[in-house]
């Protein structure tokens, strides 16, 4: 949107309108709210039977996603395991999806503890299987890792499919949720079994046979699973290989053999993570790119159209140490400082739905403390105990109504005021060296100015991608499958404090995961900026904007260029700038 507003301090205002002729109608009992309950395994089958009631009283919730576990878990443990006397299942060993195979009778405790739990609000639960095969760590077998796509024994896979099926089945679930994220913890030749370019044959087999062979085994897997459970609904995530990643290249021709082997009765769900979304458009925007970019790969285009959407979203978002949001804020005095406060996450919640086939589902950092308080004594944040809940009242509010009508054109307060880099330039002095970024003594290394962090961060600079005719952008991306990175400048505090200063930078995001951040630290205590803004003239760029008053006792300024970053697609910021608007 190309919004102008004067300069000054208008846009400071938090205050939102909406007038009645705005608001959605309510949303049917047919949507339905999921959550993950996998975190350290504290809501497993056994807890539930004994604890449902309550958790149903505490969480708004139509239903959970969960993990089982075989009976002789601990027994299979390996030597090393045993030595150390870990008995901590996590709720993120992949079993399923490697060369061991199962059979029902292998998890009669589970499924005996589902049966006997009596789920009355939770109606629409599902089982967790991941395909990176991390329980070969577990019990030390190299035959339990992930198989490839050509292994013979590879329909051992498709059998552990039935099995899982057979368990959700006799539990009254509605299927499986399947994550598909290539986890480091995995092991073996063929820890990334989407990543065509990880395979050792690479150079043996071309794209299109792999390609070919991964829809034949989804087909398969799709078929075992669906003669078990005719009418069993399976979420794909991260999504049903329509982004354009190549680590993930594989998941679209997996995605079309499900379809293939889905059957009249079952159902398959793109998972839509949205992890940050808010707002109805974004919604409608990620459904449209999902349908059209799905279309665009698939090799069976008539079976896509029967692809339903979903959405994922996270709760507690970037709360996490380290995070964008650091600390989860529990003082409603301080929600604003979480990136979703209570009304917003009502808002946010009903757009999801509003847009959705049928499913949102929730990723809760705080999952533990949330769905099974006193299981498990984990830091998960800064802030961490939380002696009084991870979600007060109000929050359990938001959630709860989230069928009831709401305004479809509500933007969250924090990015209603918009603001350009004309504006900025008009406020005052940019107070950021190499501002730019056009200076660099090493064209890999962090421009003079800035500290390049995160979670296996990469810089470089970029000639081929710039913004306002200058010569270089900095190129931001991680090592690793996933992380956090950023360029960081510091400041002295001492001639800002009692200031409002806002940062501006361009970024090229193609999947919207860049932010500019501004932190002000007191002692090893930060505060993050909440008040952003975004503008674009529709160049493939945004101009990012984020607004802080500086604490009277801060002594150090960080003004942040930062990306939740995704391996092999660099994010690109251009032209940064800083100033004080009073």
């Amino acid at each position: 949107m190309k919004t102008l507003i004067s300069t000054g301090l208008a846009f400071l205002c938090l205050v939102s309108h909406s007038t009645a002729a705005d608001f959605g109608p309510a949303l049917t009992p047919e949507k339905k709210l999921i959550a993950f309950a996998t975190s350290l395994h504290a809501a497993s089958p056994a807890y539930l039977r004994q604890h449902v009631a309550d958790m149903e009283r505490r969480l708004p919730l139509d239903g959970l996603i969960i993990c089982v576990y075989p009976d002789h878990w601990e027994a299979d443990a390996s030597t090393r395991k045993k030595a150390r006397g870990s008995g901590l299942k996590t709720g993120q060993e992949g079993m399923f999806f490697g060369g061991r195979p199962f059979t029902r009778d292998d998890f009669r405790q589970d499924v005996r503890d589902l049966k006997a739990t009596s789920f009355r609000k939770f109606t629409d639960n599902f089982l967790l299987l991941t395909t990176s095969e991390q329980g070969s760590q577990w019990t030390g077998n190299e035959a339990h890792r992930n198989l490839d796509w050509f292994d013979p024994n590879w329909s051992t896979i498709a059998e552990n499919g039935a099995v899982a099926a057979q368990i959700a089945r006799e539990s009254g679930f509605k299927g499986l949720f399947i994550d598909a994220e290539q986890y480091a913890g995995s092991r073996g030749l063929w820890r990334r079994p989407f990543d065509y370019r990880a395979r050792p044959d690479r150079g043996e087999r071309t794209l299109s046979e792999v390609s070919l062979q991964v829809r034949k085994r989804g087909r398969e897997w799709m078929q075992a699973v669906a003669a078990v459970y005719p009418e069993i609904s399976i979420i794909l995530y991260p999504n049903t290989g329509w982004k354009s990643t190549l680590e993930y290249e594989l998941l679209g021709p997996f995605a079309d053999g499900l379809l293939e082997g889905l059957g009249a009765q079952a159902t398959l769900v793109d998972s839509g993570v949205g992890y940050h979304l808010q707002t109805y458009q974004q919604f409608m925007d990620l459904r449209e790119k999902t349908q059209k970019q799905g279309l665009e790969k698939t090799q069976v285009p008539n079976l896509y159209k029967q692809v339903k959407q979903g959405f994922g979203l996270w709760l507690d978002y970037e709360s996490r140490i380290g995070g964008t949001f650091a600390g989860w804020n529990t003082d409603p005095k301080n929600y604003h400082k979480n990136y979703r406060p209570p009304e917003e996450l009502g808002n946010t919640l009903h757009n999801a739905l509003s847009v959705s086939d049928r499913y949102v589902w929730l990723f809760v950092w705080h999952g533990a403390a949330w769905l099974a308080p006193g299981t498990r004594n984990v830091k998960s944040c800064p802030l961490c105990p939380h002696p009084q809940g991870v979600f007060q009242h109000a929050y359990a509010d938001a959630i709860a109504n989230r069928h009831q009508p709401h305004p479809l054109d509500w933007n969250p307060a924090r990015r209603e005021k918009i603001l350009t880099p004309e504006d900025l330039i008009a406020i005052g002095k940019n107070i950021l060296d190499n501002a730019g970024l056009e200076t660099w003594r090493v064209p890999n290394r962090s421009p003079p100015g800035w500290v390049l962090g995160g979670q296996g961060p990469v810089v470089a600079r970029d000639e081929k991608n710039t913004r306002t005719g200058g010569t270089y952008s900095a190129k931001l991306s991680t090592l690793l499958a996933r992380g956090h990175v950023f360029l960081d400048q510091r400041l002295a505090a001492t001639p800002y404090v009692g200031r409002t200063i806002t940062l501006g930078a361009w970024v090229k995001d193609e999947y919207r995961n860049g932010h500019v951040q501004i932190l002000d630290f007191v002692g090893n205590n930060h505060e993050s900026s909440s008040v952003t803004s975004e503008w674009t003239n529709d160049t493939g760029w945004r101009f990012l904007t984020a607004t802080k008053t500086i604490r009277l006792d801060a002594s150090v300024i960080v003004f942040r260029l930062g990306v939740g970053a995704v391996k092999g697609v660099p994010v690109r910021f251009d032209s940064s700038m800083a100033v004080v608007v009073e």
